[in-house]
């Protein structure tokens, strides 16, 4: 786990590497640590490793599984979003079988019938990483949900406007640690 506005780096083996943001939690099982659950926060996955074994992810019900690639996972409560920039990643490989390409992301909730692919921004993916949030038509709750991971404030939008949009460049300071 992370606290807010702590980036931790964590070696999956060989090249392949896993960033949490702040306020995260996530558990890596199996002796090779391919398998994480992510309970709570945001990951970026870079899998560059043509040698290592596939990672499967798992946030809420939904399960993901990689086709060598990089992209980022955001849970809070119960919704989870993913976004890819390199490679591709299905998305519940056992039922719907969705692939998730560069440039396209997925915002499912627990328990959801239905998954769709939408366009996607790739130059948001891992912005945290640089101290930076970056958005194109974003619901303002999920700005919020990042800037309280990244940062470590304790802000909240009343549920009127948690669905507007943003659009826009946010400079976060990061806490050492």
């Amino acid at each position: 786990s992370t606290g807010p506005g702590e980036i931790r780096v964590v070696s999956l083996g060989g090249q392949d590497k896993l960033v949490m943001n702040g306020n995260t939690r996530l558990e890596l099982a199996g002796f090779d640590r391919r398998t994480v659950r992510l309970t709570q926060g945001q990951v970026l996955l870079r899998l560059n490793d043509p040698g290592q074994d596939k990672i499967e992810l798992l946030s809420g019900d939904l399960r993901l599984v990689d086709v060598g690639t990089v992209f980022e996972v955001a849970r809070d409560g119960q919704d989870t979003r993913v976004v890819v920039s390199e490679g591709a990643v299905v998305a519940d490989p056992g039922g719907a079988g969705l692939k998730l390409m560069p440039g396209q992301r997925l915002d499912t909730t627990d328990g959801a019938a239905v998954l769709q692919a939408i366009p996607a921004d790739i130059s948001s993916v891992g912005s945290f990483e640089r101290g930076q949030l970056s958005y194109v038509d974003e619901p303002l709750g999920n700005v919020i949900a990042d800037l309280r991971r990244s940062t470590g404030i304790d802000i909240s939008a009343s549920t009127a406007i948690s669905a507007r949009r943003f659009s826009g460049t946010l400079s976060v300071e990061r806490n050492s640690g």
